[in-house]
């Protein structure tokens, strides 16, 4: 089987620009720090992916870069990172708090000095401050007591957002494969299945074809509980011959998630689901018409509810229609109508992530989409069937 991965140049290439965009902002150090659930800023630069400690790196202004892991996890990323040098700090340990035991630690001050970083009051920016912990940042400010300390969270949101041939590639896999998995629940889900032996069915799929693990929490959810905008499958919630069911599989390709929703009736579609599941099909198939290389994200977002409005559809409303989308299935870069700056730009990548809402249910269409010079790259088939099972 054939493996689809980013190549070692390329991570060095991501370091290259980093230590650059950084030294344009005066700056002489960037930290970056994840965790098992938000891994992609680490893992852009390393191609490790946390377990239970949180792992960081630093990118110097004059193009060193290091990567930062809890005292467990110093042999795994030393096997497998992407950078050279690999420094354990007790600052990143899981949660467990465990004694350090006989693992050797370093401080921030050191990794610095390792670093070529000596000066008196360095100027240190955290890239992720939603992702750092109170610890890791109390830690940072009583080893480097004369740094000056400053978020900078705008460099990752740009290094990120336009995509390589190769993450495309991470990409397009991705999708292949969650398409291969939704095919498989669509043809074996039956009535008194469960939303997790709906999952089984899913990651056999997933994990046959080549993926490394989801690419998020799969979104397996019968009626009521689709209503849910974040949650995970149940072993006590069975299919009725008439639920209503979201379906949203996903899979990891050397870490880039790709991930496709679609709403399905066990039996047929009430008069009033069958109303909103079109409208939800059309509004779909906008966000993919309207968005374009040169738009600015605000007008997509303001004329994406007009429509709702317009169409007597409000109350139904949810969020804006596209997020960023990459090494998570949410990445940065989430329309907001207060950003009227923000253009489209090509081979930015997106989630079409259409949810909309009533009193006792709730479904999205999503699947994502590249957006090149002279159009839009669809990952995956087009959405648009209405999935009615007959039971």
């Amino acid at each position: 089987m054939k493996t689809i991965r980013i190549p070692e140049e390329e991570y060095l290439t991501r370091a290259k620009r980093a230590a650059q965009m950084t030294a344009e902002r005066g700056l002489d150090a960037l930290f970056l720090f994840g965790s098992e659930g938000d891994f992609q800023n680490v893992r852009y630069f390393t191609s490790v992916t946390p377990i239970w400690e949180r792992l960081g790196v630093v990118i110097t202004a004059s193009g060193k870069a290091a990567m930062l892991t809890g005292p467990e996890g110093l042999t795994y990323c030393q096997q497998y990172c992407k950078l050279d040098k690999v420094f354990a700090l007790n600052a990143l340990r899981s949660s467990m708090d465990p004694i350090p035991g006989k693992f050797r630690m370093t401080s921030f001050q050191d990794v610095l000095t390792e670093l070529g970083v000596t000066c008196k009051h360095p100027k240190i920016a955290i890239g992720n401050p939603i992702d750092t912990t109170t610890v890791i940042e109390q830690t940072m400010h009583e080893d480097l007591p004369d740094a000056v300390f400053s978020y900078a969270p705008e460099i990752m949101r740009v290094l990120r957002a336009a995509k390589s041939e190769n993450e495309l590639a991470c990409l397009r896999e991705s999708y292949r494969i969650v398409q291969l998995a939704t095919d498989a629940c669509l043809e074996k889900m039956r009535p008194g299945m469960t939303e997790c032996n709906l999952l089984g069915i899913a990651h056999s799929v997933i994990f046959e074809n080549g993926a490394e693990t989801d690419g998020m929490p799969n979104y397996i959810f019968f009626d009521e509980a689709t209503r849910h905008p974040l949650g995970r499958p149940r072993p006590d919630r069975a299919l009725k011959r008439n639920s209503f069911v979201q379906l949203g599989l996903s899979a990891s390709i050397d870490g880039y998630c790709g991930s496709i929703g679609v709403p399905v009736s066990m039996g047929a579609f009430t008069p009033e689901q069958r109303k909103l599941v079109e409208f939800g099909r059309l509004v779909h198939n906008w966000t993919k018409e309207h968005t374009r290389a040169g738009v600015h994200m605000s007008e997509i977002d303001k004329a994406y509810y007009d429509l709702f409005v317009d169409s007597g559809m409000k109350e139904h409303y949810v969020y804006d229609p596209l997020h960023g989308l990459g090494l998570a299935e949410v990445e940065s870069y989430r329309p907001k109508n207060d950003d009227p700056d923000y253009i489209i730009l090509p081979e930015y990548t997106f989630q079409t992530d259409n949810f909309l809402l009533s009193d006792t249910f709730g479904f999205r269409f999503e699947t994502g989409i590249c957006v090149h010079k002279n159009g839009i790259e669809e990952f995956g088939k087009a959405l648009g069937e209405l999935y009615e099972l007959g039971f």
